[in-house]
């Protein structure tokens, strides 16, 4: 699983690697809240998307939500994120 989440930032190209960031990715890809609403080639895709302006809109929700910066960062890009559709199971 380490090699996944290194993998998803590594594919984003992102300079070099920061603990919060690993953190986010981490959160994201293992938490049962968020592992199966979206694709790991997404979640890249997400981060590029957002390069620049993550960071800023990760630090604003950590202060106004009280929450860790890591935190705040997995959400932005989740919130970012392309998900899956979920199929609902018809009961019988």
């Amino acid at each position: 699983m380490a090699r996944e989440i290194l993998e998803v930032l590594a594919n984003a190209e992102r300079g070099p690697l920061t603990a919060p960031q690993i953190k986010a990715v981490e959160l994201l890809m293992t938490d049962p809240e968020y592992a199966d609403k979206f694709n790991p080639e997404d979640l890249t895709e997400a981060i590029v998307d957002l390069l620049f302006t993550a960071e800023d809109e990760a630090k604003l929700l950590a202060v106004t939500h009280k929450i860790s910066f890591w935190k705040a960062l997995a959400i932005t890009w989740f919130r970012k994120c392309k998900k899956r559709r979920q199929t609902s199971a018809k009961a019988a």
